[in-house]
């Protein structure tokens, strides 16, 4: 039977089974993983979770007909007249035609409007995804928790806390963790990755604890996000001006 983990307010519950899932507050916008899964998705995007959003329209009620009433025979007698002449006639159609091409008129206007908002939407979505890549840093953070040190080395309960401000997935992040001795040397750089980060969402990954240093000095190295276009990792390079990290 598959079993599902949660993404809700920053924080990664489960497993949890379909009968589980009935019973808990989640909504077409929680964020779910299962097995087979290549990343997070939304619940109401996700074929098995459907039954749980499915809405019952209410009762149809038939609106009452309105009541006959009897129309007198009318026996009045009117004077035939002759056939409407051409003129009038040709009056006639040269009203349809015009309205026929005032019709037209408006669905050619309605389809160019409705092409110019596509456009425009594009245009928008396209400046978003620049602005991310352009400027990660106002969107992407890595740092660390407050942590224990030895004043004669030793690092403790260092957890390196991953924040994607932004409105896209990111595919990985990766954070380096510098290790600093007491003399200011650097002891060592250790590489933290992490997978499928949500958007606005904050993450906090544990390290290991180490028996040297007394200071640690963490910042963000890489980020891949498909959905932004974005491949910030070492050497990757698109040769665009002023967007390097654009992903082909």
């Amino acid at each position: 039977m598959a079993t599902y983990f949660l993404q809700q307010d920053g924080r990664q519950t489960g497993p949890f089974t379909l009968d589980e899932l009935i019973a808990l507050p989640i909504t077409t916008d929680t964020w779910v993983w299962t097995e087979g899964m290549i990343a997070w998705q939304r619940a109401g995007d996700v074929y098995d979770l459907k039954l749980l959003f499915r809405t019952v329209p209410p009762p149809f009620v038939a609106p009452a007909p309105p009541p006959l009433e009897a129309k007198a025979a009318d026996e009045t007698k009117y004077p035939e007249y002759p056939e409407e002449p051409r003129r009038k006639r040709r009056g006639w159609w040269w009203g349809i035609g015009s309205v026929a091409a005032i019709v037209l008129l408006f669905v050619v206007y309605q389809s160019n409007s409705g092409s110019a908002l596509v456009q425009s939407a594009f245009t928008s979505e396209r400046n978003l995804k620049r602005e991310l890549r352009v400027n990660w840093n106002q969107y992407l953070a890595a740092t660390n928790s407050e942590y224990q040190y030895r004043e004669f080395g030793g690092i403790f309960n260092l957890k390196v806390i991953f924040a994607n401000n932004s409105d896209y997935m990111m595919n990985e992040m990766t954070a380096s963790v510098t290790y600093i001795k007491s003399n200011g040397g650097v002891w060592q750089v250790l590489p933290v990755k992490i997978f499928n980060v949500p958007p606005h969402t904050t993450i906090t990954h544990p390290v290991d604890d180490v028996h040297r240093c007394t200071s640690v000095d963490v910042k963000l190295t890489g980020a891949v996000s498909r959905e932004a276009e974005l491949s910030m990792i070492n050497g990757y390079d698109s040769g665009e001006p002023g967007d390097p990290y654009h992903m082909h």
